[in-house]
């Protein structure tokens, strides 16, 4: 299933997100949940700093509901990683879990 993602990335993770019992991540910076949503079992690595959050670059709501439906989140400050484990299927590319990066980025991951 090797192949490259780049205008079909976000409709491809929101399809394989839906569909995985067990959803572990780590992505930079987390502002949207409307393509991937994290819960019960689930895990999230981001930078949820200070300053992440006052630039908005993370949205401490975003991840405070994550939390609320039982996902495990970790913060790590200067993360710079977008990485994506859905089940048995991995993301590896550029892309932040934004608005920006599934509406007005052009984005590149390699789906294996």
């Amino acid at each position: 299933m090797d192949r490259l993602l780049s205008d079909d990335l976000w409709p491809t993770v929101k399809r394989l997100g839906k569909k995985a019992a067990r959803k572990r991540a780590a992505i930079a910076y987390v502002t949207n949940e409307e393509y991937l949503s994290f819960g019960e079992g689930d895990e999230l690595i981001t930078d949820a700093s200070d300053a992440a959050i006052a630039s908005g670059q993370t949205s401490a709501r975003v991840l405070s509901d994550a939390v609320t439906r039982g996902a495990k989140v970790f913060s790590l400050s200067g993360l710079h990683a977008k990485v994506i484990l859905l089940d048995g299927t991995a993301i590896l590319g550029s892309a932040n879990l934004s608005a920006s990066s599934a509406t007005s980025l052009i984005e590149a991951a390699w789906l294996s």
